[in-house]
């Protein structure tokens, strides 16, 4: 039996509200066989980011019986019997992505602050990279995103990056690292999902205020002088207000943990966060453009393109290789199978009928596990 795990974030949440779940999905059936409550993330109350931000399940990683599972503020580790071995959470380590489980460490992509945060399996944090120091972004951004912080207070946890309230917006998450793969034991393959100018967070953080709160038309009728919203009307014929996005980059960066580091591929005029990169079977590697919705094929030891092929819709994100080398793929709530031997799509199929729910994270379920609770907020009670 062939069964996929499913973590989804959905937008416009209300806080008290689900803002996700973990499916199962059975392959052979092509249907939809679980549906599990998951743990919240603390202070979505106050956050107010209506797309994403704190809200839903993340990645999804499995090693030699122990599968870890995260939240935005989370990760949880569990044995093949989804008992629960370890919770793992640090001040520094927030609005968390991908995660990796290699040789008994976890690895993990710290979005809020530009980390990538290295645990162990008892969850103790053994390594901070600092993302915006690389020379590939100082190069690229021109020394324009400096760090929030020094290593000795990210290990030290003096700001605590999972509450909202602790931290400038404005200078957060300025390249989104979401997706993370190791191409051997000490390389890894990085993406800095998206390169925000501190003018466009602004505005997005005015625009969720605008959503959120306020209910005039002076502030929107301010930012449309400004030139940097649009107007749109929804089926009920009520205005909507929308910043426009500006172009920039997504990257992928060679990163080896001995020091070294380069630029592999640099996707321009990226409106949203590029996501999922994978290694595949063959060698060659994966990486999402969620802007054009298209799979990126390449090597990834000289960036040669092999590929690239249109087969998103609407938001790209989530994708897992299986044994017989087809692709599941995440297009915002529809469940996508490719052959990209053939450039053919072999299904797609919606888990969810609620358009704002989008698949985050797929991961194979191995024989040996489990189905998972259907509630892990139950679970954790007893």
């Amino acid at each position: 039996m062939t069964r996929a795990l499913i973590s989804t974030s959905c937008r416009n949440t209300r806080y008290d509200k689900p803002s996700g779940h973990l499916f199962v999905f059975d392959l052979e059936k092509r249907e939809l066989i679980q549906t599990c409550e998951i743990i919240e993330p603390p202070y979505r109350e106050v956050d107010p980011n209506p797309r994403g931000g704190f809200r839903g399940l993340k990645g999804i990683n499995i090693e030699n019986n122990i599968l870890a599972m995260a939240n935005a503020s989370s990760i949880f580790l569990y044995d093949n019997h989804w008992i629960l071995l370890k919770e793992i959470q640090h001040p520094s380590c927030a609005g968390i992505h991908d995660i990796v489980l290699l040789n008994g460490e976890v690895w993990v992509t710290s979005s809020r602050n530009d980390l990538l945060c290295c645990f162990d399996i008892q969850g103790n944090l053994k390594k901070i990279i600092d993302i915006r120091t690389l020379n590939t972004i100082s190069t690229i951004t021109q020394n324009e995103i400096p760090p929030l912080s020094s290593s000795e207070s990210y290990f030290r946890g003096k700001v605590n990056y999972r509450d909202p309230r602790t931290h400038d917006h404005y200078m957060t998450d300025r390249l989104h690292i979401n997706s993370l793969e190791f191409m051997n034991q000490h390389q890894i393959l990085l993406s800095v999902g998206l390169i925000r100018q501190i003018d466009q967070q602004a505005l997005h953080q005015i625009n969720n205020f605008i959503k959120n709160k306020i209910k005039t038309n002076l502030i929107d009728n301010l930012l449309h002088r400004l030139g940097h919203i649009t107007h749109k009307k929804t089926t009920n014929n009520k205005p909507v207000t929308t910043i426009t996005k500006r172009a920039t980059k997504s990257l992928l960066i060679s990163l080896d943990l001995t020091g070294d580091e380069s630029l592999v591929l640099s996707l321009e005029n990226c409106k949203v966060p590029s996501h999922s990169v994978r290694i595949l079977q063959d060698n060659t590697a994966i990486y999402l453009n969620s802007t054009t919705g298209e799979l990126i094929r390449f090597k990834p030891d000289t960036s040669e393109i092999l590929d690239k092929v249109k087969i998103g819709n609407t938001f790209l994100r989530g994708a897992r290789e299986l044994p017989d080398s087809k692709i599941l793929l995440g297009d915002n709530n529809v469940l996508l199978l490719y052959d990209y031997s053939t450039k053919n799509i072999i299904f797609d199929l919606p888990i969810t009928p609620d358009l704002n729910e989008a698949i985050f994270d797929i991961q194979l379920l191995p024989d040996g596990f489990d189905l998972p609770p259907a509630s892990f907020v139950k679970k954790s009670a007893q």
